[in-house]
């Protein structure tokens, strides 16, 4: 069947935490979530998805004491010629933003190099207790990003300068390295409204399964990946999420990762490593 998926559709129950340190009142705050998402492909490479979150726990403000939806969005992604990638987005995003996006991103030599853009037009919006509450789109943020990647550690660098949600300016800079199906990264970055870093953190939390082919599927989600800012008074170099990167959707498929959670196994007529 050409497109098994089509017209499938995934319940997906992801975990969500976060936290913020150096309170002198509270020392840790917190919040977490469960957040379940529903969706669908629609035709190959379109694909639909609705999450709502359910507060479990929370410390870090009023609006994580409520139900709320989480990413609700629109997406198509293709792969055009010469190992280019085209993604388009529209919906609901983290940072409570609405909009469009759209990102292209190209690689060279194996996937060890890629540059890409990303471009999105977005508004505000926050929903708070069964109701919405909207700006008019005005926002425009941009970026370009080249990154390098070393094949034989999974080891990845970025750098990206653009403008960010609330109109700074400036530079950030990435670096990961994938343990298997762990991945861990540290950033900094610095804008016109000032500096930050931190780190981020993806591992999974069940082995990972093949779903079988009916028409709903439910599963956990592959992995929970959480992230901390350094400051969280600062709004230097916030992004929003789609949810759609070129990134989420080739993540584990660059050749030399492939190759290397290979290394040490070998076929064995008798069956063994």
């Amino acid at each position: 069947q050409a497109n098994p998926s089509v017209a499938k559709v995934d319940i997906t129950v992801h975990p969500q935490f976060r936290a913020q340190f150096g309170n002198y009142v509270n020392t840790v705050e917190s919040q977490v979530n469960l957040a379940p998402a529903v969706s669908t492909t629609l035709w190959k490479g379109m694909s639909l998805s609705a999450q709502w979150v359910f507060p479990l726990q929370n410390e870090l403000g009023y609006e994580g004491d409520f139900a709320r939806p989480g990413l609700l969005t629109l997406n198509q992604t293709v792969r055009l010629p010469y190992s280019t990638f085209l993604s388009g987005t529209a919906g609901y995003f983290t940072e409570h933003r609405y909009g469009a996006d759209l990102e292209a991103k190209k690689f060279w030599r194996n996937g060890r190099w890629a540059a890409g853009a990303n471009v999105g037009y977005t508004g505000q919006a926050v929903y708070l207790k069964g109701t919405w509450y909207w700006s008019d789109m005005d926002t425009w943020t941009g970026f370009f990003y080249g990154e390098y990647r070393v094949p034989k550690i999974d080891f990845t660098a970025k750098a990206t300068y653009g403008s960010f949600i609330y109109r700074d300016s400036g530079f950030r800079f990435d670096v990961a390295r994938q343990f298997g199906e762990v991945t861990v990264g540290f950033f900094t970055l610095k804008t016109t409204d000032g500096k930050n870093g931190g780190f981020s953190i993806s591992v999974p939390i069940f082995p990972p399964k093949r779903l079988r082919p009916a028409r709903i599927r439910f599963s956990p989600a592959p992995q929970v990946p959480w992230s901390y800012r350094y400051s969280g008074f600062t709004d230097a170099g916030i992004q929003y999420a789609t949810g759609n990167s070129v990134d989420e959707f080739i993540r584990n498929f660059n050749p030399d990762f492939i190759q290397n959670q290979f290394k040490g196994y070998s076929l064995d007529t008798r069956g063994g490593k």
